[in-house]
């Protein structure tokens, strides 16, 4: 996965369209790198079943289920099953097998940490004891279930030494903060919604709706409204060091990309 030539430029993938492009059947297409991970889209046939040898590295694998009802079995634990908008995190060392369990086909976002970045020294697993009864941000978090279940704005749903996930829910007319930074690319997965993503400094912006991902490479200064009429849900992907964030406030700020 480190070979993914990303894109230099602020991109929005619609899985859809590619999905209709490349047809159907069972194939995996490498979409970005982001400094830490290799992030594909992986179109599973129906009934199929996929197997992977144990992570060799140190950190999770994680998968967003964009499509279809899946089976997860993760090492020894009980089964679980996931389906759209369910995101399924497997925890280093452990075996994982897949099955596509509907008459069609399944659709995800498979999120691999590269082995050159967990290979480097200070990069371990935060300290996290599992157990059969698979609490949040540990096998499997179903996104309907935190959305009904409470009120507040954000979740985290992934947080290791690598990344930091969360699930950012909005009303409609919501602005988020314009910002930029220098250390890491950002990126998005919609799972609900209508967004507008305006990236950079007269640039065309960039509609997204559930099911999209967004891409914005470090230093291009973004902010994000939701239009429509319905609440959007949207995930992003970061680093999870403290890095300088960057506003328009900040009389000495360095000045974002173009």
């Amino acid at each position: 996965m480190t070979n993914i030539v990303s894109p230099s430029e602020p991109t929005l993938f619609r899985p859809d369209d590619i999905r209709a492009r490349l047809g159907p059947g069972t194939w995996r297409l490498p979409l970005f790198h982001d400094g830490r991970n290799g992030v594909a889209l992986v179109c599973d046939a129906t009934f199929s079943q996929t197997d992977d040898a144990p992570l060799s590295h140190d950190c999770n694998e994680f998968q967003f289920i964009l499509r279809g009802e899946y089976e997860f079995r993760v090492g020894s634990y009980s089964p679980v099953r996931a389906v759209k908008g369910g995101i399924v995190r497997r925890p280093s060392g452990l075996a994982l097998s897949i099955h596509n369990l509907g008459d069609e086909e399944g659709l995800r976002v498979t999120v691999t940490p590269s082995q050159d970045v967990v290979q480097m020294e200070g990069h371990r697993e935060r300290g996290e004891s599992l157990d059969s009864t698979q609490p949040p941000n540990m096998l499997l978090t179903r996104t309907e279930e935190l959305l009904t279940s409470s009120d507040q704005r954000r979740f985290t749903i992934i947080e290791d030494d690598l990344n930091t996930m969360y699930l950012i829910r909005e009303r409609p007319g919501d602005v988020s903060n314009a910002h930029w930074h220098f250390d890491f690319d950002e990126w998005w997965v919609i799972g609900g919604g209508k967004l507008v993503f305006e990236v950079g400094e007269g640039r065309p912006k960039l509609q997204a709706k559930e099911g999209d991902i967004v891409f914005t490479p470090r230093g291009f200064r973004h902010q994000i409204a939701t239009i429509g009429d319905e609440v959007s849900l949207r995930m992003p992907v970061t680093t999870a060091d403290n890095v300088h964030i960057w506003t328009d406030d900040d009389s000495s700020a360095p000045p974002p990309r173009e």
